[in-house]
Parts: structure tokens; C-alpha cells; sequence
């Protein structure tokens, strides 16, 4: 399935979850991983999970390439001026939808279907990771 590189970034918060951290730290998502299931559900989820890391890490690195390159750093914060501030824009928006091919036959073959997450219970939702099983 191919998933554009937002979609894989929701895709890695819906499984880690979101934390907002200030003078303390709050949990905004548990993700995914954090829910109770059966073991070979958390092995199928972990395996994706590490092919959706990488691509985190990957836009991480490519979107502070881009900071360097149209950003003017000072007292060690980059900004993005005003004059470059378009081009910059362009250039994240064309990294965000860029798109990546997930093979989710590789990570589990037929074995891991939506029926095998209804045992988990969970106030959140997950419709970047719904969408990815369902369109196996």
C-alpha cells in the first residue's frame, strides 16, 4: 500500500503515541503499543512500527537538511526568514507527499486482519492504522 509521508508520520504517533512536554509532561495518546493485545498482534504491530520509524527518522533528517538550507541560525535556533519562507513551505510540502510503498504482506502475510484488534480496548483511534490493515 502506498501511503503518503504524512500518512506514515500519523501512522508512527498512532502506534506511539503523543506526549506535550512543558513544565511537565502530558500524555495527549497512549498509541497503539500501549494497548493490551495478544502477543502476535504486538509482534505484527512492532514490525511495522519499525519500518514506519525509519521513515520518521529519515523526514526528520531531511526536514532539518531543509532548515539549514533556507534557515538562518541564531543564537542556536533556525529560522526560517520571511523571504525564504515560501520555498520553504514548497519544499516540506513536496516531502510530506512524497510517497512510500509499505508491503504490510511482508510485515504479517494474511494473518493480521481488523477482527484481530477488537479485542482491544481503547478510548483512542487509530484511522491511519485501521485504513492500513483494511486495504491489505
Amino acid at each position: 500500500m502506498n501511503l503518503k509521508l504524512h500518512e506514515v508520520i500519523a501512522l508512527y504517533y498512532e502506534l506511539n503515541g503523543v506526549t506535550k512536554t512543558g513544565k511537565e509532561t502530558e500524555v495527549l495518546s497512549q498509541g497503539m503499543l500501549k494497548q493490551k493485545m495478544s502477543l502476535k498482534t504486538k509482534v505484527y504491530l512492532q514490525r511495522l512500527n519499525k519500518v514506519v520509524g525509519e521513515e520518521v527518522k529519515l523526514y526528520e533528517e531531511a526536514k532539518q537538511e531543509l532548515f539549514k538550507k533556507l534557515g538562518v541560525e541564531e543564537d542556536g535556533n533556525i529560522s526560517i526568514p520571511a523571504e525564504n519562507f515560501e520555498a520553504f513551505n514548497k519544499e516540506l510540502n513536496d516531502l510530506l507527499t512524497a510517497e512510500k510503498e509499505i508491503n504490510v504482506s511482508e510485515l504479517w502475510g494474511a494473518d493480521l486482519k481488523l477482527e484481530h484488534l477488537e479485542s482491544i480496548e481503547t478510548d483512542e483511534y487509530y484511522p491511519a492504522l485501521l485504513a492500513l490493515i483494511d486495504n491489505k
